[in-house]
């Protein structure tokens, strides 16, 4: 059977490519057309129904969203194929079996020529920390224990957007160009005072005043980090850059 590790959500590729076209499509039958292309180690890229097989120096430096591959395959609906505009990417990990006459595994190695049980290359899920944006004071992200006070603001990388804390203790995005704005975090007026958002070594963002937290994010996962997107949401990230919550216009009203 083929091995893979998914790699992320990417666009615009260039490069020499293998393709293949099936309205069936799964991420093995993709996996094993660039297998059997003499692509093993390298990247199988599924956008819909197309499988594209190409090298790892063609992968773009930067991943999208992973909203923009969320095609089910059709040949197993389960799992994602991509999307019109995007491809899911997964390293392939094929390992060449030797069997012996009678049809036992006799020994097992990798394209490198490593036994079975060493560690392939897998590139890892940087995608998320790609977007990270910093101008000097300027910023688009908070990072694990640090602390978004009052007097400081996140700006989306495209600057349509702005992120702060209120002295009255709620949350606040304002998009630019109207002065629109909606938050969350709601407090009581007469508990305000110089409030904090923390994001904590555990993982949550937490809201803090006179040192007691007040409000928490709940999703304590080491390695997270908290994101301003272009789009004006607030995600909050986890160290393989899996969406861990989303604060947005939308997301709040569909809890409310």
């Amino acid at each position: 059977d083929p091995v893979y590790s998914y790699v992320g959500c990417y666009s615009n590729f260039v490069g020499d490519v293998q393709q293949k076209q099936d309205e069936q499509m799964t991420i093995d039958m993709c996996v094993k057309e660039c297998e059997a292309n003499g692509y093993e180690s390298q990247l199988a890229v599924i956008e819909e129904t197309k499988c594209t097989c190409t090298n790892v120096a063609n992968l773009p430096k930067r991943a999208v969203s992973p909203t923009e591959c969320s095609t089910n395959c059709n040949g197993d609906s389960s799992i994602k194929c991509g999307g019109p505009d995007a491809g899911s990417v997964y390293q392939v990990l094929m390992l060449n079996v030797a069997e012996t006459s009678d049809g036992s595994i006799n020994d097992a190695t990798n394209t490198n020529g490593d036994e079975q049980g060493a560690n392939p290359l897998i590139l890892a899920q940087t995608w998320c920390t790609d977007e990270k944006n910093s101008d000097g004071a300027v910023k688009n992200y908070l990072d694990p224990d640090e602390k978004l006070l009052t007097t400081v603001t996140l700006v989306s990388e495209n600057g349509d957007y702005t992120f702060k804390v209120k002295v009255g203790g709620q949350f606040e995005i304002r998009k630019e160009a109207d002065g629109s704005t909606w938050g969350f975090g709601e407090r009581t007026p007469e508990r305000s005072s110089s409030p904090y958002l923390r994001m904590e070594l555990s993982g949550n963002l937490a809201a803090y005043e006179h040192g007691n937290s007040y409000w928490s994010s709940n999703t304590p996962n080491e390695g997270n980090f908290a994101l301003l997107k272009n789009d004006g949401s607030l995600i909050i990230y986890g160290s393989e850059c899996e969406i861990r919550e989303e604060f947005s216009k939308a997301a709040t009203a569909t809890r409310t």
